[in-house]
């Protein structure tokens, strides 16, 4: 008899980040993302781009991205927005 207990699928899955685009009513974070020119790579704000965190996010600007948490909780998602 096997009394070893089995592993829950959280202790066998990778950990995943999970990112949502930015909205027209996000106030920009430092640690939001932007989307290079080369379409591909994504680039945290730094101290070159740290004039955008407090403003407004807008079509005018590159497409953004921000981190939310794994768990599919609704905290980081204005209006429990997807």
């Amino acid at each position: 008899m096997n009394t070893e207990p089995t592993p829950t699928l959280a202790a066998v899955a990778p950990a995943t980040t999970c990112y949502r685009l930015l909205n027209f009513d996000d106030e920009i974070e430092g640690s939001d993302e932007f989307l290079e020119d080369d379409s591909v790579t994504w680039t945290r704000l730094d101290i070159q781009h740290r004039w955008n965190v407090g403003g407004w996010w807008h079509a005018n600007l590159k497409p953004m991205r921000r981190k939310i948490s794994s768990d599919n909780s609704q905290a980081d998602r204005p209006n429990g927005s997807v």
